[in-house]
């Protein structure tokens, strides 16, 4: 198979699991409106029901917001954003949405004032995706690890690489779970949609870089690479 065949492949595959995703929503949009209709009378049914429409039509369109971040993307529109900046406003914003956790944060950068050329919006989509999974596989307590450095000893399309490193000791990731991690629609939640960490790399692939995931004997380590300016 050529590289345009698996990338057609892989459309084709997104396309089907979101047409099914979006079905669900509507299905619970449809049964909800329904209920309202029969049941009008009651004052709890109607708040019931309008907090399903409500949820479910956000989930509709976070799903179909998906499709915007897989556009391209020039890389003339790229500015450099400083990374050390940015994982402490990810990791500010993570540790405000899980208050009841007691999870303790490990920072460790490297160097002062790193800078990659970027798109801002999107990376910070990729952090809070990865920087949220570690906090979601802790169940009450535990640790994240985040480091960032340069790799001297590997360059990638000539130039030097910066590695985010994103270690937690939650739940982990098992070895047959490895290879279908980044699959559209595959998730190892109850309730998971499966697109942040397929979403992730792909925004990573447009900066010229990749992810790969390590299980851990306590956890998982997920390493982000994106080359330097």
């Amino acid at each position: 198979k050529t590289k345009l065949d698996e990338e057609g492949e892989l459309m084709s595959h997104l396309f089907y699991g979101l047409g099914h995703e979006i079905k669900n929503p509507l299905a619970g949009i449809k049964g909800a409106a329904q209920l309202i209709n029969s049941q009008s009378n009651s004052s709890k049914t109607i708040k019931e029901c309008a907090d399903i429409i409500e949820k479910e039509a956000i989930r509709l369109a976070e799903l179909v917001n998906t499709f915007k971040y897989l556009q391209p993307h020039s890389a003339s529109t790229f500015t450099k954003v400083n990374i050390d900046k940015l994982l402490n406003e990810v990791i500010d914003l993570c540790s405000k949405e899980s208050p009841r956790k007691n999870i303790t944060i490990f920072v460790s950068f490297e160097f002062e004032s790193a800078e990659i050329l970027c798109d801002k919006e999107l990376l910070r989509i990729v952090l809070l995706n990865i920087v949220k999974n570690a906090y979601d596989s802790i169940a009450r307590k535990g640790e994240i690890r985040i480091s960032t450095k340069r790799i001297k000893d590997f360059k990638l399309n000539n130039k030097n690489l910066l590695q985010i490193n994103i270690q937690d000791s939650g739940k982990g990731i098992k070895e047959d779970q490895i290879s279908k991690i980044f699959q559209p629609f595959y998730s190892t939640k109850k309730n998971g949609q499966g697109i942040g960490l397929f979403l992730s790399q792909k925004i990573i692939n447009k900066f010229g870089g990749f992810i790969e995931v390590h299980p851990e004997t306590d956890g998982a380590n997920f390493k982000i690479y994106i080359p330097e300016n």
